[in-house]
Order: C-alpha cells, then sequence, then structure tokens
C-alpha cells in the first residue's frame, strides 16, 4: 500500500531570530510613541516675579527701583488714589535691575504706586500696590538766597542720581551711624533713604576718609543733619595722617584725592576741642581747629550745607575753623613752594550757598575764625550766609605776652604766603571777634596773595571784651577787616561797613 507524502512546508529565506520573534508575538500590543516636532512646545507663559520696590521720595520727584527674577522691561504708575492715573515712560530693555523717576509731584502728598515688568515673551509681573509720601515742602534754604553770583564750573553740586551707596532702607530708624560710617568709608557717592521728614544721626565716631579714596560725595537730600553731639568731630580728611593710608609724594599737596564733596547737608554739634591728633602737616596744633570738618590734602567742596552750634579749641594763636579748617588742597605742581612752603597753584576750596550759623545761638565759635579757617590754602566763599560767629581766643598771632593767642577773624580766618581768599555774593554779618577782624582776617606774610570781595555785604560784625588786659585789643585796617596782603583788598559792588 503506497502511502501520500506530507506536503513540503514553505521556507524562510533567512533564518528567524530569537529577538525577531519577540518583536512579532508583542507587536500588536505595543502602542505607538508621537514625538511632536519643537514647534509644538507649550509657550512661556511664566510672568516675572518682583522683588522689593524700594522709593526714594524728595518734595516733587521719587526714584524707584527694584528687581525682576528674571529680564524684563520696567514701568510705573502712580497717583493719589488707587486708580493711579499717571504712567512712566516704558524701560524697553531687558534687564533684571530696574528705576524710574517719577516727576511733577506735589510736596507733602502721599501716592499710590505699582510697578510692572514684561518678559521677552509678553508676560506682565505686577508689584503689590504701595504708598510713598513726598517731603513737605523744604525750609532747607541755605546759604545767601540774594546771592546771583554765578558758580564756576565744577564747583557746583554733583550728580548723585545713581548713588553707589544709599544710607537707609526708607526709615529715620534705618539711618544710623554706623551705616553712614561704613558708607563714607568705602567711598563713592553716597545718598540717604530716611523718609520724607528731616532726620538727624548722631555720630559714634568721626567719619575719617581713607587716602585710598578717590571720591567721596554725601548728598543729605536737605532732610539730613550729621551731629557731633557736641563731643567729636563730624568728616576728617588727612593725607598726612599714615593711619589712614600712605600716599605717594609730597603728601601735603601731591595727592589728586580724596576728592571731598558735601552737599544738600546740615553739620550740627561738631566739636574738635579734643581732638588730639596733630598731622605733620600742622605743626602749630591746628589740628584741634574743624569742628565740623577737618580737611589737609586732597580737595574740598561745599555746596548748600548748614553748619551750626559746631566748635574747637577756645584758644591758640593759629588754629581755628569752628566749622571747617583747610589746611592744604592738591596742587598741579606740589613742588613749587613759596617762602611758607606752601604749593603754588592750589585748587581752591569751594565753599557755595553755604550757612554758618544763619541766626542767633546757631553760630560756630573757635579760637580764630569763627565759621572758616584757612592755612596756606586758598579758598572762595559764593553766595553763602555767615553769620552769628565767634572767633573767642585772645589776643593775636603771635600772642601778646600773657594771653594764649587767637581771637581773630570773626567769621573768616586765613593765613600763610601765596594764596587768594574769594568772597563772592556772600553776607557777612553779627559775627564777633577779640582781636583782628571782626568779620575777615587775611594776612600774606609776603604780600603776594589777595583777598576780592565782589557783590558781597559785611556789616555789624563787633568786637568782644579780651578778657586780658586792656579789655579791648581789636584792630582792623577796613571796617570788620584786617587785612595785609599784595596792594588794596578789591571791594567790587560790595557793602563794607
Amino acid at each position: 500500500m503506497l502511502t501520500a507524502p506530507h506536503p513540503a512546508r514553505p521556507r524562510s529565506s533567512a533564518p528567524r531570530s530569537a529577538a525577531a520573534a519577540l518583536v512579532a508575538l508583542l507587536l500588536p500590543f505595543l502602542v505607538a510613541v508621537v514625538v511632536p516636532p519643537t514647534s509644538a512646545y507649550a509657550a512661556d507663559t511664566r510672568r516675572p516675579v518682583v522683588g522689593t520696590v524700594f522709593v526714594s521720595p524728595t518734595q516733587d520727584r521719587a526714584t524707584v527701583t527694584w528687581t525682576t527674577d528674571e529680564k524684563a522691561t520696567g514701568q510705573a504708575v502712580w497717583g493719589t488714589t488707587t486708580a493711579y492715573g499717571r504712567t512712566s515712560a516704558r524701560a524697553t530693555s531687558l534687564t533684571t535691575t530696574h528705576s524710574q523717576t517719577l516727576t511733577g509731584l506735589t510736596p507733602g502728598t502721599t501716592y499710590y504706586l505699582q510697578v510692572r515688568s514684561t518678559d521677552a515673551s509678553g508676560n506682565t509681573g505686577v508689584s503689590a500696590d504701595r504708598t510713598f509720601t513726598t517731603a513737605r515742602a523744604s525750609t532747607f534754604t541755605p546759604g545767601n538766597t540774594s546771592g546771583t553770583v554765578a558758580v564756576p564750573s565744577g564747583m557746583g553740586l554733583e550728580d548723585v542720581s545713581h548713588p553707589d551707596r544709599v544710607v537707609g532702607t526708607g526709615t529715620a530708624a534705618s539711618c544710623t551711624s554706623a551705616a553712614v560710617l561704613a558708607a563714607a568709608s568705602a567711598g563713592g557717592v553716597v545718598t540717604f533713604r530716611c523718609g520724607a521728614s528731616p532726620v538727624t544721626i548722631t555720630l559714634s565716631q568721626t567719619i575719617k576718609v581713607r587716602n585710598s579714596t578717590a571720591r567721596l560725595v554725601l548728598d543729605g537730600g536737605g532732610l539730613v543733619t550729621l551731629s557731633g553731639g557736641g563731643t567729636r568731630r563730624i568728616l576728617y580728611t588727612d593725607t598726612c595722617d599714615t593711619s589712614l593710608g600712605t600716599v605717594s609724594g609730597n603728601c601735603l599737596y601731591a595727592p589728586q584725592g580724596p576728592r571731598v564733596t558735601v552737599q544738600n547737608l546740615t553739620f550740627a554739634d561738631g566739636n574738635a576741642t579734643s581732638a588730639t591728633y596733630v598731622s605733620p602737616g600742622d605743626s602749630g596744633q591746628g589740628s584741634n581747629g574743624g569742628g565740623a570738618i577737618f580737611q589737609l590734602g586732597g580737595r574740598l567742596k561745599v555746596v548748600r550745607s548748614v553748619f551750626v552750634r559746631n566748635t574747637c579749641a577756645s584758644n591758640g594763636p593759629d588754629l581755628g575753623g569752628g566749622a571747617i579748617r583747610v589746611l592744604a588742597q592738591h596742587s598741579a605742581t606740589p613742588n613749587d613752594l613759596d617762602a611758607s612752603y606752601a604749593a603754588r597753584g592750589q585748587d581752591p576750596v569751594a565753599i557755595v550757598q553755604s550757612t554758618f550759623g544763619g541766626a542767633s545761638g546757631r553760630g560756630n565759635r573757635c579760637s580764630n575764625g569763627g565759621a572758616i579757617s584757612g592755612l596756606r590754602t586758598p579758598i572762595t566763599v559764593i553766595n553763602s550766609l555767615v553769620t552769628d560767629n565767634s572767633a573767642v581766643g585772645c589776643c593775636a598771632n603771635p600772642a601778646h605776652a600773657g594771653t594764649p593767642g587767637g581771637g581773630s577773624g570773626g567769621a573768616i580766618y586765613t593765613d600763610g604766603t601765596s594764596y587768594d581768599l574769594k568772597v563772592l555774593g556772600t553776607r557777612i554779618e553779627r559775627n564777633s571777634a577779640k582781636a583782628g577782624g571782626s568779620a575777615i582776617f587775611f594776612v600774606s606774610n609776603d604780600r603776594t596773595g589777595h583777598l576780592a570781595v565782589q557783590s558781597s555785604v559785611s556789616r555789624n560784625n563787633t568786637y568782644a571784651a579780651s578778657g586780658y588786659s586792656p579789655s579791648d585789643q581789636h584792630f582792623e585796617t577796613y571796617p570788620g577787616i584786617f587785612y595785609r596782603g599784595s596792594g588794596d583788598p578789591s571791594f567790587t559792588g560790595s557793602t563794607i561797613q
């Protein structure tokens, strides 16, 4: 019996691997995964996070600063109600730090504020609503308000719109002595954020400017008083004081800095009487001068500032400056010395639109130069008010026998050789002295220096009893002025009585 053979099985063209077999088995159960193209990812919808908003108001404007956690633009809205009503121009640059200046504000007014920042994707972050109050109409009007002399370039206010350091966080309590000392020590432009009302900061230590400081600007915005508390000097600069750092060349006249500017500040109750350090550049005990400010070397500028009740040593023949004492300033030719060993061509101290005293009981006092004293240093006083100050020492320089010396220059005392004193657009009244010059004492020993008085008034300055015999030891060459210099002093458009 014949049996039919089994049909032949088809043969694969290639042997099947175990992996291929497994895929074939699982294929019905696999779920396809679709990867979308890049353009299909979700767009950025996250809003920038706005950090703490700081406001620094004055009478008629306010600077608003804040940060964001990503780069964005900045804009502010504000008004006297939560409806705002005013909007600043939008800053178009993308950044994480933001600043807007609000202008046209009314003094003593509370404003509502909100800031807004928009990122590159159009998402806008908004701050919480907050308020700020502008400063009341200021009574801070230093200087001679009728003084009209043009202020030379470089002698006016410094730009403080972008400060390097800010003292305070918006309240009076945040403006401490420690904060002032730290900011001044670091140098640069220093402003204050102490609230909308005037504040007095009593210093626990004298501000000492490091000799490595190229520039220091202190601007109180017309609201800040720095006080010595009746026990210490307020501000001290001395390029010959090695405890503040060494300098190259002639320490008196070579250093270009520190360039110190004080503006829109009040200096009150400074006292240099107990200052024991005597600079190598001032062997005549003058370091006890300068109740508010002592400056030796570098450059000093005082603009729109007030000095009240500052004092220094009450006796001594050649020290002075109840408020300010300056002994040397930078010179481009520091080794070109005159007969007093002072450099010729020094940059003049600039005192602009400032008040010294201003009313009875507010005057400054010292042995010489009740308000201002300079030794071997040119000084220019512009549109300022110098009243009610006293030179209380006795009697003259050199001292008369049996007296401690001093008592000259009720308002201003200067001595040296080739230096000039310029008094421009300034009122000098009701000052007192016991020796030479109830208003101004000016001596150029070799008669190369000059006194110029222009568009100014000096009158009603008086002499006090010396306290020694004879009781009256005063002397003057013009009403209220003792002068020894190059030719006659220049009196232009001025009243000297």
